[in-house]
């Protein structure tokens, strides 16, 4: 039996399926109408823009929160498949592990081609200067898709440092190696300096509310699928990049239905 077959074949599988559709879109659905009561209740931004702006601000902030907590998840799961795929790849060729380190390189240059990919099929449209300028804003630009994507590169690399602890096992230290890589490769560079990073740290922090979303839904995922007994540890790379999948679906779905309904 494969390690696909090992989770499909779960008897709990399709109620967790179910289930975890369920709570994601209540979330994204709460989350759009306590958006919106905190700018009309408590946000004073409103009342220093004209008519057009507010209302601007009131259809499209929410599902910005949205697609950017969207931004992280696909970046999410396009670094968990290049782990994923990795991780198969020195299982089934162990003979090759010579050249385990070429193929982590290409994994993640093909995981950055399809984050892109993924991002214009999607229609991940609230994340560039067209919408930015229709909300009064004019910074919404490729710096902060890398935040995002920055932020998602952390979200994952704690994700196998926490496993790792937990499982007690050293099965994920080359990728977590390669994680680590990425992350830094953001902040230290050859003319690096001390205001340049301290502006990047702040640059990222304003964008951490959106990583903390995408983690609170990874975790109603995998808390969901532990206790259904659908995710355990003997296929979690497994089970948390098929749920990355999953996310995408139905946060897709999600927005689909905020975008008519609400």
């Amino acid at each position: 039996m494969s390690i696909f077959d090992s989770i499909a074949s779960k008897e709990n599988f399709g109620t967790w399926i179910v289930v975890s559709a369920l709570w994601i879109m209540l979330f994204c659905v709460v989350s759009v109408i306590a958006i919106r009561i905190y700018y009309l209740k408590f946000s004073k931004k409103l009342g220093k823009l004209s008519e057009d702006e507010a209302a601007n601000t009131l259809a499209f902030q929410p599902e910005m929160v949205i697609q950017r907590t969207f931004e992280v998840i696909i970046a999410d799961t396009c670094i968990l498949g290049a782990c994923f795929i990795y991780n198969l790849y020195t299982q089934i060729f162990s003979c090759l592990s010579d050249y385990n380190g070429i193929v982590l390189l290409v994994l993640i240059i093909i995981a950055i081609i399809c984050n892109n990919l993924v991002d214009n099929k999607l229609g991940q449209d609230l994340v560039n200067k067209k919408v930015g300028k229709s909300l009064g804003k004019h910074d919404v630009d490729a710096e902060i898709v890398a935040n995002l994507r920055l932020l998602s590169s952390i979200v994952v690399l704690f994700m196998l440092i926490g496993f790792s602890v937990f499982s007690k096992t050293s099965e994920f230290s080359q990728l977590i190696i390669c994680v680590v890589g990425l992350v830094l490769g953001r902040f230290i560079y050859f003319d690096t300096t001390l205001q340049g990073l301290w502006k990047n740290i702040k640059e990222i922090a304003k964008n951490l509310i959106y990583a903390v979303i995408a983690v609170l839904l990874t975790m109603i995922i995998l808390g969901i699928g532990i206790y259904y007994n659908v995710i355990d540890t003997e296929n979690f790379l497994m089970s948390i990049f098929g749920g990355h999948i999953f996310m995408l679906i139905v946060i897709n779905v999600a927005k689909g239905i905020v975008d008519a309904f609400i």
